[in-house]
């Protein structure tokens, strides 16, 4: 299931996997021709803002100052300002770790895909980009994101490339 999620500010999909066939590139419920892309890059996937982290710790410093004069007030504070650090700090490792995708397409519709395996993604692009160049030779493969391989016809995509 494609699912766009928030990371960094930014709508992302999401999804299990990518589906080549023939001159078509699926994902749920979305189809793109190979033949439609005009610009395929990858990029780093920008973490949450500073500003969001020093807002939070804000919340905790003004929280163990109201603790003095209004005891139950500074503890909501603190424990805001803490939950906002720990979503900072684990949205902020989750992008570190990701990479995406981006397809633009002729028409002008922007298509940001995550993955969790940066070498993965590079022999995603390698086998999207000969197929975008050579599409009489086009095979149906199916790329599994979350296990990051290949399926289908990956036996023949084994034999073209020497990734290990």
């Amino acid at each position: 299931m494609a699912v766009k999620k928030e990371l960094a500010g930014r709508k992302m999909i999401d999804t299990p996997y990518l589906r080549i066939r023939g001159n078509c590139l699926e994902f749920q419920n979305v189809c793109i021709q190979l033949s439609n892309i005009s610009v395929l890059t990858t990029s780093n996937v920008n973490g949450p803002a500073v500003s969001l982290l020093i807002s939070s710790g804000a919340l905790v410093l003004l929280g163990g100052m109201l603790m003095v004069i209004q005891a139950i007030v500074g503890f909501i504070l603190m424990g805001i300002g803490c939950l906002l650090i720990f979503g900072w700090l684990r949205d902020n490792s989750m992008a570190r770790q990701s990479k995406q995708l981006t397809i633009i397409t002729n028409s002008g519709n922007i298509f940001p895909i995550v993955f969790s395996d940066q070498k993965f993604l590079g022999r995603v692009v390698d086998v999207i980009l000969d197929m975008i160049r050579d599409p009489k030779d086009a095979q149906n493969i199916t790329v599994n994101m979350h296990e990051c391989r290949f399926m289908d016809n990956s036996a023949a995509i084994g034999t073209m490339y020497d990734w290990k």
